[in-house]
């Protein structure tokens, strides 16, 4: 009984996933992620304490966490993961969705007008710098991100993890900065907590 209930709870989650996404040109964006079981079911590890957060780190595990370890707004703003949790074989996309490119980033930045990140910003969030309008529908938050193992950047910045990698340590990722008008892609050590974004398959 117990194993049927949790494939009913994944069907639902598989299925709801995509309700609120994006269409820019021809791709499909997904919101920030909020999923703490990887596809075949398993559970993500969470970290809910910073020894957690650093210990998964320094034995390169999977691990999530909310933003200052408070759920109140993971619906709207989505959760962390550290990279390990994004290239774990298990599958942390949902069914019938992957995680974004660096060559996908890259091509929803030359669909912008200008190249400019102004329509991928919300309006609101953003505590100074360049504003957003949110006029693709994107809805880029400045929720922060994760270090080892402290919380920063909140109001200022949202980076999102890519799928692809950039050497031993670090991996290329996607920003959203309140001090850059364009998105910056850049690499991240895998062991930061960022958000993440899936393209429909």
């Amino acid at each position: 009984m117990k194993k049927l209930n949790l494939i009913l709870l994944l069907m639902i989650s598989i299925n709801s996933f995509g309700q609120n996404s994006v269409k820019i040109k021809n791709q499909t964006w997904s919101m920030n992620l909020n999923v703490v079981n990887f596809k075949n079911g398993d559970p993500i590890p969470r970290a809910k304490t910073d020894a957690e957060w650093k210990k998964a780190a320094e034995n390169k595990k999977p691990a999530w966490c909310y933003y200052n370890n408070d759920p109140t707004n993971s619906d709207k703003y989505g959760i962390l993961y550290n990279w390990f949790a994004v290239n774990d074989p298990r599958g942390l996309a949902p069914e019938g969705w992957h995680i974004a490119s660096k060559s996908e980033w890259e091509q929803l930045v030359n669909n912008l007008k200008n190249k400019s990140a102004e329509s991928l910003k919300t309006k609101e969030g953003w505590s100074k710098g360049f504003f957003g309008n949110n006029s693709t529908g994107f809805t880029g938050y400045p929720v922060g991100i994760r270090g080892v193992p402290k919380f920063f950047w909140k109001g200022l910045m949202t980076i999102y993890w890519t799928s692809d990698e950039n050497g031993k340590d670090t991996a290329f990722s996607a920003a959203l900065d309140y001090n850059y008008k364009h998105v910056v892609l850049a690499d991240q050590y895998k062991v930061m907590g960022l958000s993440v974004r899936c393209v429909k398959n």
